[in-house]
């Protein structure tokens, strides 16, 4: 097992993933479990070849829409590097019903794992809305479609086609599903049941208060009751729930989340302008309240701030005195956009600021990776990569450590990682001038920070978000990665020329 992935534990993603979801902490620590168990057993397949047998802690969560379900399992697949395909379960039927087949699950996992076979063997698969398909409602007309899931989460060889030619075809037992659903109605099943005295439920500690999260005391009898099919509860091996978010957890979203609105609208801004966006306590104090007041959850944060701030981003590109857009909150003029008057900080490196290379693109290309003494696996690529760094540390720029921090030159040191790991994993020559032109269009083209679970992400991505947390600033990064990986291939091409002139 690599190095990697080897010093994450349940108890270190909890943490991480606490940096961005507020308020979960019994689900966090349910879903790190599953989810790192999986990767122990994909891990153990790349080392040896051979797949070992359960457990696979299939999962089902209960929780109401915006309590922090489906970004919790898009953080976890981005850190570990697992392969996820999110389906929206409602839309599938059974055989002769018009709607999705339960079968094109499988070309969508096979497709966005990019056509490597332990990606797509070992992804992660979220069933959303899974409890679409067993209300009264739907139960008669996707009987097939239940039938069809019941097979699919089991474990078998699934074929789908699609025309005359396309066929997919692989076997699910190694896959990992995740099933999601607000089950609503539910919650009256289980207050009835803890009326009349048959006990709490599987994850609950002690008696419920009327303040508690209600799924906490689920049963499985409860969700029989509901209409889910038994044979689908025996498939799920772990059923977890998020909490309600109360208006302390939607202040805490909003003011140390790092996806919340204002941190959205903050990194963007800087980014594109050198204007800083804020919010004061008072002012999400505010926005948290009526959130929950109208009971529109951690999802309706995101269009209240946004209601807030546009007339101040509509406004702020022909106000070249303001350096900060700051929401606030006084009893007197309820929520305000204040215009901050100063100095902006400093744009980042664009394209026209790269440092001029020494060295041609035939010279660059010239330069192969050399991975092969290394291993080519994750761990082979960190270890050349941390040897390429200090090599041109101690032969180019002597002075690094003067000049940068050191969490700065680490940051150089994932991006390279991450530019190296784009190059292995898609159809390009792997050598020194393909690492830079992916180093490059980190400068120019930022990946999505938005979408960071989108379905299809390669490797890279992981290493890539491990050095923006070292250093946000990405086109700094470029810029030091970029002289590090130029140093090593001047150093390198001396070093043949020597050679040539010896013999």
């Amino acid at each position: 097992m690599n190095e990697e992935v080897q010093k994450w534990t349940p108890d270190k993603l909890v943490k991480k993933l606490k940096e961005r979801v507020i308020g979960q902490d019994r689900y966090l620590k349910d879903l790190c479990t599953s989810v790192w168990l999986h990767n122990l057993r994909k891990e153990s397949y790349e080392v040896s070849g051979f797949g070992l047998p359960s457990p696979k802690l299939n999962l089902l969560v209960l929780g109401h829409s915006g309590t922090g379900k489906t970004e919790s399992i898009r953080s976890l697949a981005r850190i570990l590097d697992l392969n996820l395909v999110i389906e929206d379960s409602s839309l599938f039927t059974g055989a002769g019903w018009k709607g999705r087949e339960t079968t094109s699950i499988i070309k969508d996992v096979m497709l966005s794992s990019g056509k490597n076979k332990v990606k797509a063997q070992y992804s992660i698969v979220v069933l959303d809305e899974i409890d679409k398909i067993f209300d009264e409602a739907s139960r008669a007309a996707t009987l097939s479609a239940v039938n069809n899931f019941l097979k699919l989460i089991e474990g078998a060889v699934i074929e789908h086609t699609e025309g005359v030619n396309s066929v997919y075809t692989m076997d699910t037992k190694d896959i990992l599903f995740i099933c999601l659903g607000a089950f609503d109605g539910l919650e009256d099943i289980i207050r009835h049941r803890l009326r009349n005295g048959r006990g709490i439920g599987f994850c609950a500690e002690r008696n419920p208060e009327p303040e508690d999260n209600i799924f906490q005391y689920v049963q499985k009898e409860d969700l029989i009751l509901y209409g889910v099919n038994p044979q689908f509860l025996g498939r799920m091996a772990m059923i977890t729930a998020t909490n309600e978010l109360k208006e302390e957890d939607l202040f805490h979203i909003l003011t140390e989340s790092q996806v919340s609105a204002v941190n959205q609208f903050d990194v963007l801004l800087r980014a594109g302008m050198g204007v800083r966006a804020s919010m004061t306590e008072a002012a999400a104090r505010q926005v948290a309240a009526k959130a929950v007041r109208e009971n529109t959850g951690a999802r309706a944060l995101l269009s209240e701030v946004t209601e807030a701030f546009k007339e101040g981003v509509y406004q702020i590109a022909d106000r070249e005195d303001i350096r900060e857009l700051q929401l606030d909150y006084t009893p007197q003029q309820e929520l305000t956009l204040r215009f901050i008057k100063g100095k902006r900080e400093g744009l980042p490196v664009y394209k026209s600021d790269l440092p001029d290379s020494r060295l041609h693109s035939d010279e660059w290309a010239a330069v192969p990776l050399e991975l092969m003494k290394y291993g080519c696996n994750l761990a082979g690529v960190c270890r050349f990569t941390e040897e390429l760094v200090e090599e041109s540390e101690l032969q180019g720029h002597h002075q690094l450590s003067d000049h940068f921090t050191h969490r700065q030159i680490r940051a150089a040191v994932y991006l390279i990682i991450s530019a190296v790991l784009d190059v292995i994993t898609t159809d390009t020559d792997q050598n020194m001038h393909e690492v830079g032109q992916v180093l490059r269009r980190t400068v120019i083209d930022i990946p999505d920070i938005s979408n960071k679970g989108r379905e299809g992400e390669d490797t890279y991505i992981t290493f890539y978000w491990k050095s923006m947390d070292y250093n946000p600033n990405m086109q700094q990064t470029a810029k030091l990665s970029l002289l590090l990986l130029e140093e090593y291939c001047f150093r390198r091409l001396e070093e043949e020329t020597e050679q040539d002139k010896e013999l």
